[in-house]
């Protein structure tokens, strides 16, 4: 199933927007987006949340690091029938969420 040219086109000309937003952004307001982030981060860990909103992000965490998303891909790859595609398919996954995670470990270590 190849992606359409039309859908490739919108996705870059939104990409380029949101780029120039956050440039515009920086600039205007002097303050940049990821010390808002970071800030905004601190001060929702440091109030707390209801237990239960700490029970989803826990099962999001769980469900989107690497050994996570290969126990949910299993199904798919014993069901389809073309294996070498369902292969390629869960390797590239992985592997995206692999680098995710330790960038996600990169930025969160102080």
């Amino acid at each position: 199933m190849a992606i359409k040219r039309h859908t490739l086109s919108f996705v870059m000309i939104v990409s380029i927007i949101l780029l120039i937003a956050c440039i515009f952004k920086n600039v205007w307001m002097r303050n940049d987006l990821f010390i808002m982030g970071v800030n905004f981060i601190y001060d929702y860990q440091t109030h707390g949340s209801s237990p239960v909103v700490n029970v989803i992000q826990n099962l999001i965490s769980l469900l989107c690091n690497p050994i996570g998303v290969g126990i949910l891909l299993i199904p798919y790859y014993l069901i389809t029938k073309r294996k070498l595609q369902a292969i390629v398919f869960v390797s590239y996954v992985i592997i995206t969420t692999f680098i995710i995670a330790v960038m996600k470990q990169l930025f969160q270590d102080t």
